[in-house]
């Protein structure tokens, strides 16, 4: 399953998801 697929089933908007994506790319 993709980050963005993930996103819309959460409802995230993508500014959203990007932050956590930053997020977990961080702590990665």
């Amino acid at each position: 399953m993709t980050f963005a697929a993930i996103a819309r089933q959460t409802g995230l908007n993508r500014e959203t998801a990007y932050r956590l994506l930053a997020g977990l790319t961080r702590m990665g």
